[in-house]
């Protein structure tokens, strides 16, 4: 690959993962041709994408993103793609790919970067396990909603019992 190729690649890659907030990266040895085109395939309904990268081309990518970016040099060995979405969260995305690696034992989670932090294949593990963004978000809207129907429960309580006082008072006068 020419040297102004590559640097074009580089530049387009940097383009496509400008607002790239999470991204995993997988060793996909050991999958055929059609075992990588369903996993693409599975991967891009729930709206996330694999990006089959050569290595170098990845390395200098995550460089121009960000030093924060660029420690996912470690994972960067032999056949890897990277896992990324700019539609959904980076719990949705972990749910997918781990759904799909615990189903069909591959491809192998090597490690990933999630809003700022890096991660490791049990951090991305446990970051599957988490409830979706509109089950916390409901379970928050739950929690602020019950303190609230409780009072409101005590309030009609206890103006219920005044109403009784009263008129078994006027009732007996």
């Amino acid at each position: 690959m020419s040297k102004k190729l590559k640097e074009n690649t580089v530049k387009e890659l940097s383009q496509r993962y400008q607002s790239m907030d999470h991204c995993f990266i997988v060793n996909y040895r050991g999958m055929n041709a059609t075992h990588i085109n369903n996993f693409r395939f599975y991967l891009k309904e729930g709206k996330v994408k694999i990006n089959v990268i050569k290595n170098s081309l990845l390395r200098n990518t995550l460089a121009k993103k960000g030093s924060s970016f660029s420690q996912l040099d470690t994972f960067i060995d032999g056949p890897i793609a990277l896992i990324y979405s700019n539609e959904v969260d980076g719990i949705s995305t972990a749910k997918r790919l781990v759904s799909w690696s615990n189903k069909n034992k591959l491809p192998e989670i090597k490690g990933g970067y999630v809003e700022g932090n890096m991660v490791t294949v049990n951090d991305i593990k446990k970051l599957s396990q988490l409830p979706s963004r509109e089950v916390l978000l409901t379970q928050i809207a739950t929690a602020f909603k019950s303190p609230t129907t409780r009072l409101a429960v005590a309030l009609s309580d206890v103006i219920g019992r005044l109403a009784r006082v009263l008129n078994q008072k006027a009732s007996s006068n």
